[in-house]
């Protein structure tokens, strides 16, 4: 739809392109964010929801997580990958929808 305009971010997440500091985090995202995952020197990327209330990101065991704004803790972990899952998002309009990818080059989308 040509001159539609995303998506405002939802609680915690940023607009592409913008940082957020530690101070600007709300409290349950400051804990998604603490959360330790294992990072093995390559980038993992993750991406809001477009209602804002989930956090989808990867991890270096090839699980996908996915974390709950509203109560602060993970509300799911897919199996997928055998490698890193290196990249995770949200289909823009349909939310049950996402797609992850790994280190390996494989895509997987799930619904």
């Amino acid at each position: 739809m040509a001159g539609a305009q995303p998506p405002a971010p939802g609680p915690g997440c940023s607009s592409v392109g913008r940082a957020v500091g530690p101070s600007a985090l709300s409290p349950a995202v400051a804990q998604l964010v603490a959360h330790p995952l294992q990072v093995e020197g390559y980038s993992v990327g993750c991406d809001c929801s477009p209602d804002g209330d989930l956090l989808l990101t990867g991890s270096a065991d090839g699980r996908t997580l996915v974390y709950s704004f509203r109560t602060a803790s993970r509300a799911r972990t897919l199996h997928g990958h055998t490698q890193a899952c290196v990249g995770a998002t949200f289909h823009p309009v349909l939310p049950s929808m996402l797609a992850t990818c790994s280190w390996e080059g494989d895509v997987k989308i799930w619904h």
